[in-house]
């Protein structure tokens, strides 16, 4: 089966054997996916085909054995007016937070009123 614009389809392939599936999704896997896929029985990772045809993939598997869902991740990004977003989403790009793994420095720093007194 394959999704097609949000709808499943049939593939015309036939019923393929758990060995093939097998084989099929190791062929596209390194030796160390191999190795986790193994010990965990599921894995996630991304895949390219040249510059054009990136995926992320997630091999799994069912009561039937080995099966894997592949989903496509763009080449090209959109930008929010090609995504039909509001303008509100602009301003968002520039917002500059904390990031929470920065050292805060000592003037920056929260002081409670308990501190301020011991200080």
């Amino acid at each position: 089966m394959a999704r097609i614009d949000g709808g499943l389809r049939p593939i015309k392939t036939g019923d393929l054997s758990a060995d093939t599936v097998k084989s099929m999704i190791y062929s596209i896997m390194t030796e160390e996916q191999r190795s986790e896929y193994e010990a965990e029985k599921d894995i996630d990772f991304a895949i390219a085909f040249g510059a054009e045809s990136r995926f992320r993939v997630n091999a799994y598997n069912t009561i039937t054995g080995p099966a894997a869902a592949f989903r496509e991740i763009p080449t090209k990004i959109p930008n929010l007016e090609q995504l039909n977003c509001p303008p509100i989403f602009r301003s968002f790009s520039t917002l500059n937070p904390i990031h929470p793994m920065r050292k805060m420095t000592r003037r920056s720093r929260r002081v409670s009123p308990a501190t301020r007194l011991s200080q």
